[in-house]
């Protein structure tokens, strides 16, 4: 009797490659994606099965040996064989529970190898190969990257088997989901063939391997520090778990102490049950702190005390917790100046900027404008489900004039206006400010900011809400600048 064949694989680069290269060599099989803290219960869901071939790729567990070890006496008592490959975790005690009833396949290389070795395939150090040759290792990573997004952003677990099924050459997207993988860049908005977008790239990736230190991304508002930080995730080990982002300064003080550290039963009014914080959620991945420069100086010794401790206590609470979370900090504020100033920390700061990074401004790399424009187009008229638009070389000109103070958001608000209305004239829907001449006068960047978002204050009737929202920043960070 033919077994019929079950994979349960994870959501991240690897897993995908690995199952994909699986699949290849499998094509019935059937692929159960699912994370490592709800993997018992999955593979519980499958514990009336008999006979069958299950392979678990790449999945390991969270400190739940006994769910794990009940889940697969229950699926090996049916008759039912398994094959477990991993690399990154310790598996010594399933191997211990399970020695001559799993069939272990461990090593020091990446699950994709391991994979390729174990089905025969050329070990060329380069999984991907295996794959479809009519298309770049690039693009399949661009593939599995629209696959992750939908997975972890719109929990969209139905899409990511059929990306992988995609990957092995099985199954065929559809045509829009096609055009969505060709303009879904793996670092979003910060793409560009400048050799300064290049650096930064090839700076995420260094900077991103390490998966421990932590991070200070540096730039202007509308230049893509979020997008930095999610493929500074991306890049990291960590790139299976959690990116948890919070924007500190939408919050009062208290609000974000408790958002952060969580709190206990009763530590203040309201307080009815106990609340895990954001570092608790972001066990094992990431913590993006946006706008880290508005955070309270109270909340910022406590911030500095988790990065040196990597413990702290929940509001109300006696005792300490212990989380791994890589920190991810951003701000497009002067940190040097506001540390003269005594509102912020020196030592908070050395402590985040174990390793910079600087996200340009649009106006340091023009000759990338093009490129990311069309790109901002494609999305937008995707979204719309509409047809394509292409720039003129006159339009093209009237963007490269202007000086971008809001940057990529700024850029992408003028297309939208454009698109929306009809009205391609840049020169009409971009606001004039200062002279566009190449003689212009330089001023403070705080000066060039408040009168920027006076403008735009003054262009939405003094509507706060609407101007925060058009910039893309925080009503309370809106108010900071203008002193109101």
């Amino acid at each position: 009797m033919k077994h019929h064949k079950i994979a349960f694989t994870f959501v991240g680069l690897e897993a995908a490659v690995a199952s994909a290269l699986f699949l290849r060599q499998n094509p019935e099989t059937e692929l159960v994606v699912t994370s490592a803290e709800k993997f018992p219960e999955r593979l519980d869901e499958f514990s009336d099965r008999k006979n069958q071939d299950f392979f678990i790729i790449g999945l390991g567990y969270r400190d739940r040996e006994e769910e794990m070890e009940k889940a697969l006496r229950s699926i090996l008592k049916s008759g039912n064989k398994v094959t477990w490959f991993c690399t990154a975790l310790d598996l010594a005690y399933f191997k211990k529970q399970f020695k001559d009833k799993i069939e272990f396949l461990t090593g020091k290389t990446e699950l994709s190898l391991l994979i390729a070795g174990w089905l025969g395939l050329k070990n060329d150090k380069s999984p991907l190969r295996h794959l479809d040759h009519r298309h770049s290792a690039e693009d399949w990573e661009n593939l599995v990257r629209y696959g992750l997004s939908r997975a972890k952003n719109f929990r969209d677990y139905e899409m990511y088997p059929e990306i992988v099924q995609k990957l092995a050459g099985l199954k065929s997207l559809s045509a829009e989901d096609e055009l969505r993988m060709k303009t879904s860049d793996p670092y979003g908005l910060l793409m560009g063939n400048s050799s300064l977008m290049k650096e930064l790239r090839n700076r995420i990736r260094l900077v991103g391997g390490d998966s421990i230190c932590s991070v200070l991304i540096l730039g202007e508002t509308g230049t893509g520090k979020e997008t930095a930080a999610r493929a500074l995730h991306d890049a990291s080990r960590r790139a299976n778990q959690e990116f948890v982002a919070i924007n500190c300064a939408n919050f009062t003080e208290q609000l974000l102490d408790s958002e952060l550290f969580g709190y206990v039963k009763g530590a203040f009014t309201g307080a009815e049950h106990e609340r895990k914080g954001l570092l608790e959620v972001a066990d094992k991945g990431t913590l993006f702190l946006d706008e880290i420069g508005e955070m309270p100086l109270l909340l910022q010794s406590k911030l500095l005390r988790f990065l040196d401790n990597k413990a702290f206590r929940r509001v109300g609470g006696t005792s300490d917790i212990r989380v791994d979370v890589r920190i991810i900090a951003a701000t497009n504020r002067d940190l040097q100046t506001l540390i003269s100033r005594n509102g912020f920390r020196a030592d908070l700061y050395y402590r985040l900027a174990q390793a910079e990074i600087h996200t340009p401004a649009l106006r340091e790399h023009p000759d990338d404008l093009g490129v990311i424009a069309d790109h901002l187009l494609k999305k937008l008229c995707l979204e719309r489900k509409i047809d394509s638009v292409k720039l003129t070389p006159r339009q093209l000109e009237q963007l490269k004039k202007h000086r971008w103070p809001g940057n990529v958001r700024e850029l992408t608000n003028a297309l939208l206006t454009a698109l929306i209305s009809g009205e391609w004239d840049f020169e009409k829907i971009l606001l004039p400010i200062g002279s566009q001449e190449d003689d212009f006068t330089v001023w403070p960047l705080a000066d060039y900011e408040h009168e920027y978002v006076e403008k735009v204050y003054s262009k939405f009737g003094c509507n706060k809400t609407q101007s925060a929202k058009a910039l893309g920043i925080a009503v309370n960070t809106l108010k900071k600048i203008l002193g109101i």
